[in-house]
């Protein structure tokens, strides 16, 4: 969770689907809250210009009877720069997330994947539109945004490879994945803070048919200009992800 003056926005991956050439849902993973049970793996660097924090784990398709990787990172800089995953941009007033799944097996390969993110954010003063959701004005604006590429690399080791675009739906509001931020570690905190005011809205990103190792970046940032990265963005709700997200970036904003 980003705070910054009187507004707040947090992101976190939510939800990845199989889906058919009709939109058809195939299989669905729950990268957090629900009735699936994850073991996450993590691994940190806390210190220097370019602190990261590391979530990995496996994911069993029922489907195929395969088992594929999603690896989520996160990255705050004191410095602009650029990391080699996915070529991303690291801007000071930017948390920046790559996700990274590997190794997935379509029941067909016409079908393609799609994530689901969720925005947290203060409803006093808030748009929705295209590729972002952003709360306040000016310097005090935060804002999520989605890029509109991601990387298709050949193997589960490359950092890089063919920039593709993804499709980015409407942001809708979502009372379901509210709930569940309801009950997690943030509500105390956002009930605190905003009272009622306070909601979650959802996008879904979808990815080129057949993929089978995908790299894709979502943005958190602050201030009046909003990133313009070349690869992509996201957001979901997961409290472990959202409250990692405001002791990270509390130590720049």
């Amino acid at each position: 969770m980003l705070l910054l003056g009187d507004n707040i926005m947090a992101k976190a991956f939510v939800r990845l689907v199989e889906r058919d050439v009709d939109g058809v849902e195939v299989a669905a993973y729950s990268l957090g809250g629900g009735a699936q049970t994850i073991t996450w793996n993590t691994n940190a660097s806390l210190t220097g210009d370019l602190k990261w924090f590391h979530m990995g784990s496996e994911f069993h398709n029922n489907v195929t009877d395969t088992y594929f990787h999603v690896g989520i990172t996160f990255f705050v800089s004191t410095v602009l720069g650029r990391i080699n995953l996915a070529e991303t941009d690291i801007d000071p007033r930017m948390l920046e997330s790559v996700i990274r799944i590997s190794n997935y097996t379509y029941a067909n390969s016409s079908n393609h994947l799609s994530l689901r993110i969720a925005a947290v954010h203060d409803t006093t003063s808030y748009s929705a539109s295209g590729d972002s959701v952003s709360t306040g004005q000016d310097l005090k604006e935060l804002y999520v945004k989605l890029a509109s590429k991601c990387h298709v690399v050949e193997n589960a080791t490359a950092l890089v490879g063919v920039v593709q675009p993804v499709i980015i739906s409407q942001w809708f509001v979502d009372t379901a994945v509210k709930s569940l931020v309801a009950l997690s570690d943030a509500a105390a905190y956002l009930t605190q803070k905003f009272g009622a005011n306070w909601d979650v809205r959802i996008a879904s990103i979808q990815f080129p048919a057949g993929a089978t190792h995908i790299v894709y970046d979502p943005t958190l940032g602050a201030g009046s200009t909003k990133a313009t990265t070349s690869a992509a963005s996201a957001i979901a709700v997961p409290s472990a992800l959202v409250l990692f997200a405001g002791a990270i970036a509390a130590l720049f904003f």
